[in-house]
């Protein structure tokens, strides 16, 4: 009866498991070639994701960036391994219609935000 239950658990879970090209749902796949609005960074792809408001994108770089002000004060608050997309951040990319301005990442916070909206 053990070994039955102990099977059963185990099929539950690794159902569970599947499906590792399928972002959760609070996160969705986007690239640079395809993305509807601006495109702000230095990656070519990534997941952006949000999780209670904090809108973040987990780059092609291996690299998880915070996206919206939120996700940077989660970096602080809860000591996450994030990079904050600011001023100083190399990802974010320089306007070139505009000297010495960045390119609006708020097309990239929005798809995100949309997906806190869901949950």
């Amino acid at each position: 009866m053990k070994k039955l239950l102990v099977t059963g658990l185990l099929a539950l879970a690794m159902a569970g498991c599947g499906g590792e090209d399928t972002p959760p749902k609070n996160e969705v796949a986007v690239d640079k070639a395809s993305f509807t609005g601006k495109w702000a960074l230095a990656v070519d792809s990534g997941l952006i994701g949000c999780d209670n408001n904090a809108v973040y994108i987990k780059a092609n770089d291996g690299n998880t960036y915070a996206l919206n002000g939120t996700a940077q004060k989660r970096i602080k608050q809860m000591g996450l391994n994030w990079l904050p997309v600011d001023r100083d951040s190399s990802v974010w990319l320089d306007d070139p219609n505009n000297k010495g301005a960045k390119i609006d990442v708020s097309d990239m916070i929005a798809v995100g935000l949309k997906l806190c909206e869901g949950n």
